[in-house]
C-alpha cells in the first residue's frame, strides 16, 4: 500500500500527452513565434498607411501587383479580397439565402432590414 505522500505524488504526475494525427502530420509547421509575424504585420501596415492614395482611375490590383514585394503579407490579402471570384456560385448562394429570408410571411420587411439579414446570414 502507498503512503499518503506517495499517493499525492502519484496524482501530481501527469502521463505524457499523446500526439494527435494532426500534430503528427503538421509537425512543427506552426511553431514559429507569433510575435515575429505581428511585428512584421504592424511594420507593413504602418508603411502602407504612410503611402499616398492612388487615384480613383487607377486599378488597385495592378498597384498591389507592382508593390507586392514591399507588402508581401498585405498583398496576398488584397489579392484575395479585391479579385473577382472565378465562378458565380457565391452570388447564387446569396440569392438563394435572400429567397429563404424573404418569403410570404416576411413580405413586409423593409429593404434595409432585408439587407442586414442577408449580410448576417452570409457572414456568420
Amino acid at each position: 500500500p502507498l503512503g499518503q505522500t506517495d499517493r499525492v505524488g502519484a496524482e501530481l504526475k501527469q502521463p505524457p500527452s499523446k500526439k494527435t494525427a494532426l500534430e503528427d502530420l503538421l509537425g512543427g509547421t506552426f511553431d514559429e513565434p507569433v510575435a515575429q509575424h505581428i511585428s512584421q504585420i504592424d511594420a507593413e501596415m504602418n508603411k502602407y498607411r504612410a503611402e499616398t492614395s492612388i487615384s480613383l482611375n487607377s486599378c488597385p490590383l495592378k498597384w498591389w501587383k507592382e508593390n507586392a514585394r514591399l507588402y508581401p503579407l498585405l498583398s496576398s490579402i488584397a489579392k484575395a479580397y479585391l479579385s473577382t471570384p472565378a465562378t458565380s456560385v457565391p452570388s447564387e448562394r446569396v440569392f438563394s439565402s435572400a429567397g429563404d429570408i424573404v418569403n410570404v410571411q416576411r413580405s413586409q420587411l423593409c429593404p434595409k432590414n432585408v439587407d442586414m439579414l442577408i449580410f448576417l446570414k452570409k457572414n456568420m
